[in-house]
């Protein structure tokens, strides 16, 4: 057959497309993965950040400190006057939370704009009712 594809020329490239998606797939596993195990972390961290208060209170003193170097870093007691830097993602947590109570619209958890900022037929005039 001459200008035909020859089964060896189509074996090569069966081959290597198989390949191909068995490394795609093996990445999509990997970032699903990454993902489950970000949502789960992210999950315990607001869930520790919920209940730091009852956590410290209810544990013993080497568990409050353990708490206390997770959550605060640079303290210092300077007289009578305690200082500390909240560490991330628990600053992260605690301006949020400020700018809620406050009534700012924020946009920090959910960036600055629409992600499809079309124009919307009631932008710009009054609605008639």
């Amino acid at each position: 057959m001459v200008g035909g594809i020859t089964q060896t020329f189509h074996d090569e490239i069966a081959t290597e497309l198989e390949k191909k998606q068995q490394e795609l797939n093996d990445r999509l596993k990997l970032l699903t993965s990454d993902n489950k195990t970000f949502q789960v972390t992210a999950s315990y961290l607001l869930d520790l950040a919920q209940r730091a208060e009852q956590l410290f209170n209810e544990s013993d003193e080497g568990l409050r400190q353990k708490l206390l170097e997770y959550l605060l870093s640079n303290i210092e007691l300077k007289d009578k006057k305690l200082s500390y830097i909240l560490n991330d993602p628990f600053k992260t947590i605690v301006e949020a939370k400020k700018k809620t109570l406050a009534g700012h619209n924020s946009n920090l958890w959910c960036g600055s704009g629409d992600s499809n900022p079309w124009p919307r037929p009631w932008q710009g005039r009054a609605l008639n009712n």
